[in-house]
């Protein structure tokens, strides 16, 4: 059932009240009058083992967009605060149906995936927006299994099941190559845009063909945020 999430998101208490260390604060924006309305961990589980049991039997589904990262904290917090040993829902990794079905995609994170498919997500790294987006993304991935045919769990297990095939040749951007091959060989400055057609990037050159090309040419000296940029990268304005 394709539905846009009700995303249900709690500030949740530090261990033993401590303050938000000055690095994290900048990396999520959550500020330590934020958590004058946190709750413990302890009701983050009970509302969310409430929520599961609403669900149909058949319906129990966790969807996490990189869930080797994600399940165990999800783990360590059923243990701690729910007293199971096992989760109580079967779980869907989205990047690992990605793997399969763009293997030559650059990069497959979630904000790389996202703007791939022309979504966008909030510079700061908060737990909601990324939940919003991996609704959004498993919407998408679900027509895209549909077209290969796999509309059923079993056939979803048994498609993840496979060794996904490792990049061949040439990465696989969404920018048509014409549009940057056919760029004048002349100074000036670059804009890279997403679908929807936000600025990412913007940088200036000599030769504006020379030097957008070269975004996309190798692998190496290319860092993860290089491919996270360019997976998302769809048009080129020049002036």
């Amino acid at each position: 059932m394709k539905e846009d999430p009700v995303v249900h998101s709690f500030f949740v208490e530090q261990p033993d009240l401590e303050p938000i260390p000055p690095r994290i604060e900048r990396l999520t924006g959550i500020t330590n009058d934020d958590l004058e309305i946190a709750v413990s961990p302890k009701r983050v589980v009970a509302e969310l083992k409430k929520l599961i049991k609403s669900l149909p039997e058949k319906e129990k589904l966790c969807v996490i967009h990189y869930s080797r990262f994600e399940l165990p904290f999800l783990t360590e917090l059923f243990n701690r605060y729910g007293s199971r040993k096992s989760l109580p829902f079967e779980t869907i990794c989205t990047f690992e149906i990605a793997r399969r079905l763009y293997p030559n995609l650059p990069s497959r994170g979630i904000r790389a995936l996202a703007g791939f498919l022309g979504m966008e997500l909030h510079d700061l790294k908060r737990a909601s927006s990324h939940v919003e987006t991996t609704g959004l993304i498993w919407n998408h991935l679900l027509s895209k299994l549909e077209e290969e045919n796999i509309r059923n769990s079993d056939q979803l297990a048994a498609f993840l099941s496979q060794r996904p095939e490792k990049r061949n040749g040439k990465l696989e951007y969404p920018l048509a190559p014409e549009k940057r091959l056919n760029l004048p060989d002349k100074p000036g400055v670059y804009r890279m845009l997403n679908r929807s057609g936000k600025i990412l990037y913007v940088g200036k050159a000599t030769s504006l063909k020379a030097r957008v090309n070269s975004h996309f040419r190798g692998r190496k000296r290319k860092t993860s945020k290089s491919f996270e940029l360019l997976t998302q990268v769809t048009d080129i304005q020049v002036t």
